[in-house]
């Protein structure tokens, strides 16, 4: 990237790396003396988006800056539009704490021009929308894993008092580094205000996608979980939720796109109850999380198989709207990057069109690709290698301290050097699933996170600390002999000595230091958290 490019939007002209100024129109380049602007990646309704490189930073990473330039008529609606602007720079600033959600990295109105500009994280990855055309329909494994992220990631928001109000496909971006998925563009988002009644709001979202009640401006927490059902069940039939709904019941027949495949009834029925109408629909996220809890073991893993792209792939739907263009993301070259700053707001002041107007294709039914518990070498992300290569050595040790690092890193805890109950909730699923296989296929099913969560929940284990239970989990898998708890240093696997292992008794470090933040003398195993951590691999399915 040695091009500076102009961000004026009459002139948008490329200029050499040591320019300054703009040698066309003699704008300024660098916006905040830190952010350089390289190239266009989208732009729709209420601005353009830049990929730029952040100069305020020793890595000097890419970032992307957004451009507030509507394309609406008529002061109210531009004050509008204005004020979401606004709005989305102030969530992004208390929601960007979560490890799956962009992190804002500033936001100014620049003197130059009198325009409002939001600098966010970056995220390479493809969009669940471009994931469906590369490999075909979701399995039933897959989905499930979506939902448990993504309902987590949702439990979140909500608790914040933000409902997102446009949760689809091309605004869920898996990131190629580590397969997290984020969840983007909270340009559509809306703050309740618990101690107001409920009053008709801004109608926004992308039809195909918004609950029913959204659509009457009255959007509520449950609206979010109806559009995350419905994306789930495009995911999974390849189909468009209008080609399946009916309109007499007000339900999604979409059984009837599976083909041969099949799909767990429980599993089903949540997905029914997710796209209800709002009565008999999910009352919050955690109630969907509480009845994936309670299903049957799913085998699911991180590796997907690739299979041929979708030929005659349908185009991305586009947002309803009548006062708008569309604000979906045109990218200029076809690109495997996918920005977060996603432009799709799309606001509805006017004339409301009939539910599910928009179409979009069927996509072929692909076969499924087997689930398998070991993760080729070429499938596994790149930050896990270092702990791939300590596995494959049997270093024990130092794997076991490379996974405590990853999990500190994937909910953004380097810093502090532990967790507490809320980010543990937070670990993403994915992540502790490719930890989880890694450990299992080096040593041949020895350790792992799922031996230690079968052998805890054998002996009648919860998420509360019970000392009898605690006690016999730590003798069956070797932290504990008779009466004493070993200290790390003395687990059998940390001293090379693989024969005289339990069953479980790696990975041990994060149950370790997360209490005493030490290794050796002192060292001892912090009950509390181990009912909490085999709640969420539960709830991983792991």
């Amino acid at each position: 990237m040695n091009k500076i490019l102009c961000v004026k939007p009459d002139c948008l002209h490329q200029n050499p790396n040591n320019c300054k100024f703009c040698q066309k129109c003699g704008n300024k380049l660098i916006l905040r003396e830190r952010f350089i602007p390289r190239e266009i990646l989208g732009e729709g309704g209420f601005g353009r988006t830049f990929l730029a490189t952040d100069t305020g930073k020793p890595s000097q990473p890419l970032c992307v800056i957004k451009q507030f330039l509507p394309q609406a008529q008529g002061t109210d609606t531009i004050e509008k539009a204005s004020r979401l602007f606004n709005q989305e720079a102030k969530q992004l600033e208390q929601l960007g704490q979560h490890p799956q959600i962009p992190e804002l990295l500033d936001y100014f109105i620049r003197t130059e021009d009198n325009r409002q500009y939001l600098v966010q994280e970056y995220v390479e990855g493809d969009t669940l929308e471009i994931e469906l055309q590369k490999n075909g329909v979701f399995s039933p494994a897959r989905v499930t894993e979506l939902l448990i992220e993504l309902l987590s990631i949702l439990q979140f928001v909500h608790k914040k008092q933000v409902i997102h109000r446009d949760i689809k496909p091309e605004n869920i971006i898996r990131r190629a580094m580590d397969n997290k998925i984020f969840l983007v563009d909270f340009g559509a988002a809306k703050v309740v205000d618990p101690t107001a009644g409920e009053k008709e709001g801004t109608i926004i979202g992308s039809m195909e996608y918004c609950a029913p009640e959204q659509l009457r401006g009255k959007a509520t927490f449950v609206s979010d979980v109806y559009s995350l059902g419905l994306t789930c069940l495009y995911l999974f039939t390849g189909s468009s939720p209008n080609k399946f709904y009916h309109t007499a019941t007000e339900r999604f027949l979409w059984r009837d796109k599976l083909g041969n495949r099949s799909v767990d009834e429980k599993l089903g029925k949540i997905l029914d109850k997710m796209t209800a109408p709002i009565a008999e629909r999910y009352q919050s996220a955690n109630d969907v999380i509480g009845d994936l809890r309670s299903r049957p073991a799913i085998n699911i893993t991180n590796n997907v198989t690739p299979t041929p792209p979708i030929k005659n792939s349908p185009k991305s739907c586009k947002p309803f709207f009548t006062a708008y263009k569309s604000g979906g993301l045109s990218l200029p070259k076809p690109r495997t990057m996918v920005v977060v700053a996603v432009v799709s707001l799309s606001i509805v002041f006017l004339n409301m069109v009939e539910k599910f107007g928009a179409s979009k294709s069927d996509l072929p039914l692909l076969p499924e690709s087997p689930e398998s518990s070991v993760i080729p070498e070429s499938n596994v992300p790149r930050i896990y290698l270092r702990l791939q290569e300590l596995l494959a050595a049997g270093n024990w040790k130092e794997a076991d301290k490379e996974t405590e690092q990853l999990i500190l890193t994937v909910v953004n805890r380097q810093r502090e050097g532990s967790i507490n109950p809320k980010v543990i909730e937070q670990i993403p699923c994915s992540d502790l699933n490719t930890l989880n296989q890694l450990w299992l296929q080096y040593s041949d099913g020895k350790f792992g996170f799922s031996p230690q969560k079968e052998i805890y929940l054998g002996l009648g284990g919860t998420e509360d600390y019970n000392q009898d239970i605690f006690s016999s989990f730590g003798e069956k898998i070797g932290w504990k002999r008779g009466e004493t708890w070993l200290k790390y240093d003395e687990l059998p696997s940390v001293q090379g000595n693989l024969s005289n292992a339990a069953m479980g008794e790696m990975p041990a470090l994060i149950f370790y230091s997360w209490w005493w933040n030490t290794i050796g003398t002192e060292s001892q195993v912090n009950p509390w958290r181990l009912g909490l951590f085999f709640s969420r691999s539960r709830i991983c399915q792991l």
